[in-house]
């Protein structure tokens, strides 16, 4: 029996395709990415009076009306998420915080949670392929020492991790200017 050696080579090249077909399909099954866009995003800062005691006359303290300051802010966005790969894929661990022109960060935490808050963050945790998801973050959060963070503006942030990977990822959502006009 004598075997050509056009026969080896076809039989050869036909495996190494099969292999080199599968490798690469392999590969552009989970060649992708998560990509984030807002849709939507809105800040509102809840402001309180304040009064300096002033004189006090038969009995009643009189109090002068000096301003008003930042009390607590409301966070409401929403954000389309896309899973660019062709197999399921998520994010996990999202956080939100604003960052104030001083670098100061402010967590939104559970504890400020009510009956007003939304937080769909958790139907990231799998994103079929190649489709896109729309969640809504909203929850107001009580500003307890950065009374001055209208004034030099802020910027929200988003901060995740993408399913399987150790590296946090951050997300600029909205930046907010300065209401002041200097």
């Amino acid at each position: 029996m004598n075997i050509s050696s056009d026969v080896i080579i076809s039989v050869c090249s036909t495996m190494l395709g099969t292999v080199l077909g599968w490798l690469l399909n392999s590969l552009s099954n989970s060649i992708g990415k998560i990509k984030i866009c807002t849709c939507e995003a809105d800040a509102e800062i809840k402001k309180r009076p304040v009064y300096k005691t002033g004189s006090i006359e038969n009995n009643v303290v009189h109090q002068q009306y000096i301003g008003q300051e930042p009390e607590s802010i409301i966070v409401d966005f929403s954000l389309l998420v896309t899973n660019k790969k062709a197999i399921s894929c998520g994010i996990n661990g999202c956080r939100v915080y604003i960052k104030g022109k001083n670098k100061k960060e402010y967590i939104f935490n559970e504890i400020f949670k009510n009956e007003n808050s939304i937080n769909e963050f958790d139907t990231l945790l799998n994103i079929e392929g190649k489709m896109t998801k729309k969640v809504r973050f909203r929850q107001e959060n009580i500003l307890w020492t950065e009374k001055d963070i209208d004034k030099y503006g802020y910027e929200i942030w988003l901060e995740y991790r993408i399913n399987g990977k150790t590296r946090l990822k951050k997300y600029i959502i909205k930046k907010v200017e300065s209401s002041h006009q200097n």
